[in-house]
């Protein structure tokens, strides 16, 4: 399949676990001939990530981010600013279900908020962090996922 992505960068949050969604987009974009920022908190599964990016041949750099805390989200982009000299797409996959398991009716409000930081707050502030680079060039796309 051609999606007429090589030579893009994409930053993909999420990407630690080897059997997730962030994982296989990483690949999958890197068989694109996509240059890839795996990140994610766990910064061995994202480095694992990188590795199988780089064995299919493309140039790839972990980044271990905290994505509820907007000073990472940015940093995350300057890393991959730094590395590669632009981000052309950002695909927030990192997300979180903390009430998984439990009923409704037992939940507390913390764990809401646990969620809504990971899987609104998170993805906004990753958006946020890359949105001045893609407006300067002109050129950018942002995916965002959800589940339950």
């Amino acid at each position: 399949m051609d999606l007429g992505l090589k030579g893009k960068v994409a930053v993909v949050t999420g990407s630690a676990s080897q059997v997730g969604m962030g994982n296989a987009i990483c690949l999958l974009l890197a068989k694109e001939g996509c240059d890839i920022v795996s990140a994610d908190m766990d910064l061995e599964g994202a480095m694992k990530a990188a590795e199988a990016v780089k064995a299919l041949g493309r140039k790839a750099i972990a980044v271990k981010v905290n994505i509820t805390v907007f000073a990472e989200a940015e940093e995350m982009a300057k890393a991959a600013l730094k590395e590669f000299g632009k981000i052309d797409i950002l695909v927030n996959t990192a997300g979180l279900n903390a009430g998984m398991g439990s009923q409704f009716m037992q939940q507390k409000q913390e764990i809401w908020e646990k969620d809504f930081a990971v899987n609104l707050y998170g993805t906004m502030n990753c958006a946020k962090a890359v949105l001045p680079t893609m407006m300067e060039k002109k050129y950018g796309k942002i995916v965002n996922f959800s589940s339950i």
